[in-house]
């Protein structure tokens, strides 16, 4: 497939996800900043995505590894759950799938060592119950030397949590379903996709990140887009906060992103 642009590969991806209302007025819009750096970030260290193996963990419903894969990343996926329309996808656009447990004691064994030049871990590490540093370790295991990995995850520490916090409010995704489900089927620990097990400040991360190996390049808040199912008033705070430049701003930032690398390079 050969590459096209950020610019041209998003009306692409759009038209391959029309059947899909949620996608296209609220999910996109809102998460196309986070990607776009993401994409800036991984073409930044591989201008040559044709020659790039790249691998998305966790890859949901498809979208962003179809988006790397148009912008001409050689592109595998892997997540827990099948998903009809995903590998209908996936077979069109050429990327294969893996089923895998995240939560596994030994995460990504299907892979071997030194696999791929990047990996991508967007907005999952959150979703991770039985031992993420182990799930990190492996990321890096399975990246050659040198290779990129591009982590996003919801930011806890903002105002807005504090108010949640002040108000008795739940302040975790999916509190409500921890509480009321099993963790475990059998001997097997359950892959959730719908929980945030737990939220880390970036310090944490950056430091479980080290831990498994990998030196830290970028660390940056990562605001959200504007969707158009959100209210006027929503929209207008999230425009003036753009304009001023808090929306980098640890404690008015819902989400960041982490760049690291695998020593050998």
């Amino acid at each position: 497939m050969s590459p096209v642009s950020f610019e041209k590969a998003v009306p692409m991806l759009v038209d391959e996800f029309r059947w899909n209302s949620w996608f296209l007025e609220t999910y996109w819009p809102e998460n196309a900043p986070r990607m776009e750096l993401m994409a800036q970030l991984a073409i930044a260290h591989s201008p040559k995505p044709e020659e790039t193996q790249l691998l998305e963990v966790g890859c949901a419903n498809g979208y962003a590894a179809a988006l790397f894969r148009l912008l001409g990343f050689q592109v595998a996926a892997a997540d827990a759950y099948d998903d009809p329309r995903r590998e209908e996808l996936f077979l069109k656009l050429g990327i294969p799938y893996t089923t895998t447990n995240l939560n596994d004691p030994k995460p990504l064994l299907q892979f071997a060592d030194g696999s791929f030049d990047c990996i991508l871990l967007g907005e999952v590490f959150e979703h991770i119950l039985n031992n993420p540093l182990e799930l990190l370790k492996a990321l890096n295991r399975i990246l050659k030397p040198g290779g990129q990995l591009i982590l996003t995850t919801p930011n806890p520490s903002t105002i807005a949590n504090s108010i949640r916090v002040l108000q008795d409010n739940y302040i975790l995704w999916g509190s409500n379903e921890f509480a009321r489900m099993s963790k475990f089927d059998g001997a097997r620990i359950i892959d959730e996709g719908a929980i945030h097990y737990c939220e880390y400040p970036m310090r944490v991360t950056c430091e479980l990140m080290r831990e498994a190996g990998f030196q830290i390049r970028l660390q940056r808040y990562v605001a959200p887009g504007w969707a158009p199912t959100q209210s006027p008033l929503k929209r207008l705070m999230k425009r003036l906060l753009k304009v001023t430049r808090l929306d980098r701003r640890r404690l008015l930032c819902p989400g960041y992103l982490v760049e690291g690398f695998k020593s050998g390079h």
